[in-house]
């Protein structure tokens, strides 16, 4: 299973439904990205849009102070 600890400020923590065979998690200072079998669940801040909000697709992100940069289908993205 996954387990978060740690600041929980704007929700980064935060696992909002059960996972299955959760396989990578993506973190920043405040957001983070499970991916499993059902797909990518993202949760954090959103400042200024930075959080995938719909990531279908998410293959791989990358968090910054104030963006995100993520790859779907074999496409960089920019939030």
């Amino acid at each position: 299973g996954v387990q978060c600890w740690g600041s929980d400020e704007y929700g980064q923590t935060r696992v909002v439904r059960p996972l299955q065979n959760a396989r990578r998690i993506d973190s920043g200072d405040d957001q983070s990205c499970i991916y499993d079998d059902l797909g990518v669940q993202c949760r954090g801040w959103n400042y200024e849009g930075s959080l995938p909000m719909n990531p279908a697709g998410l293959e791989m992100v990358s968090f910054g102070g104030f963006h995100t940069l993520g790859v779907i289908q074999d496409k960089v993205h920019y939030w």
